[in-house]
């Protein structure tokens, strides 16, 4: 399980009479394995639906495999509840830890947006 950090900053856009628009955070976990990490980007909608996930740099088994658009593509449109590995998010064969790690921090980015920064509708 990767070391979860105790505060999650967001970037918060607004229009002009000051609607939420949208929100980018960043984050880094450290994976199970011995020295892997994982710089993860998200960028979420103002309902909290992600619209891209980007993994900035990482240091784990075979990197190439999880910055793909094949595998970060999944991410666009999902919500807090279709974030379900190996139902609704599908691991890199080969790359499972570094999988579930990218996945684990866009959960935790989605729930802290929920939780703290969401605008109520």
């Amino acid at each position: 399980m990767p070391s979860i950090p105790s505060s999650v900053p967001f970037v918060l856009g607004k229009d002009k009479e000051g609607a939420l628009t949208g929100a980018v955070s960043f984050l880094v976990l450290h994976g199970p394995v011995y020295r892997a990490y994982h710089h993860v980007g998200v960028a979420l909608r103002p309902d909290g639906t992600i619209k891209t996930v980007a993994v900035m740099d990482l240091k784990a088994e075979k990197p190439q495999e999880v910055v793909t658009e094949q595998f970060l593509g999944q991410f666009a449109d999902k919500t807090s509840r279709t974030l379900r590995f190996a139902e609704d998010i599908n691991a890199v064969s080969g790359a499972t830890e570094s999988s579930r790690t990218v996945l684990t921090a866009v959960k935790v980015i989605v729930a802290v947006f929920l939780k703290h920064v969401k605008e109520p509708v």
